[in-house]
Parts: C-alpha cells; sequence; structure tokens
C-alpha cells in the first residue's frame, strides 16, 4: 500500500505496476496490503486499491501478483 500510495502521487500506480511486471516478471511480484501499518482506510479499500493498480496486467500476471507469489513461497508443503 505505502508504495501504491507514492507511486498515486506520480501518475496512474497500473503504469507503474507495469513497468515493474515488464523489468522483473509477474512472478517476482506480490501485493501486500500493509493493513497493520495503514489506519486511514479500511482492508476492503486496501484489497480495491491493490486490484486496481494491478487491473493493466494480464489475468495470469494478476494472478501472480496478487495471490500466486505469495502461494509459491509461503506453502506448507
Amino acid at each position: 500500500t505505502h508504495v501504491l500510495d507514492a507511486a498515486a502521487r506520480g501518475g496512474d500506480p497500473r503504469h507503474f505496476v507495469r513497468a515493474l511486471a515488464e523489468r522483473f516478471g509477474a512472478q517476482r511480484l506480490m501485493w501486500g496490503s500493509d493493513f497493520c501499518q495503514t489506519y486511514d482506510r479500511t482492508y476492503e479499500r486496501l484489497v480495491a486499491q491493490g486490484r486496481e493498480a494491478f487491473s493493466g496486467l494480464a489475468a495470469g500476471d494478476q494472478a501472480w501478483c496478487l495471490g500466486g507469489t505469495a502461494a509459491m513461497l509461503w506453502t506448507l508443503d
């Protein structure tokens, strides 16, 4: 959330997210709410902001960034 807020001050966060995905690949990105550090919005609003910021990516890339990468890193096998 903090990074997306900073990106929004410079324009549309979707452009920033798209540039990150092009440079590093969607499988190396993951969104996090920073909920415990973000007190000015509800969790639902933070999720909406995250989804909106990643909405410029293809559906498969969105899936990686909004859960797939985290699941790969923290799989409890």
